[in-house]
């Protein structure tokens, strides 16, 4: 796999990783996409705290979201993710 991502870019998904709602975030999303509903349930968050999270997330590009009428979904980019294991190595 070559590596995407360059150590800045890395850095920001570590930072983003430090915060322990948005780790249990990327944890959840792990297992296949989800509603935005059905994590802010989850995770007992209001709207606007998991707003703010997803944005964190999404800046560094570890989760995209989709629009499917009114509803949104949230689903982890594997290859930021792979590429951040790899700068590790």
């Amino acid at each position: 796999m070559s590596n995407i991502l360059n150590e800045e870019a890395a850095v920001k998904v570590f930072n983003a990783l430090s915060d322990k709602t948005r780790l249990n975030i990327v944890r959840e999303l792990m297992s296949g996409e989800k509603a935005c509903s059905e994590l802010i349930s989850r995770f007992n968050l209001s709207k606007s705290t998991f707003s703010h999270h997803a944005k964190v997330l999404a800046r560094c590009g570890l989760v995209e979201f989709r629009r499917e009428g009114k509803f949104l979904f949230f689903s982890l980019n594997r290859e930021v993710l792979g590429g951040c294991i790899e700068l590790l190595k």
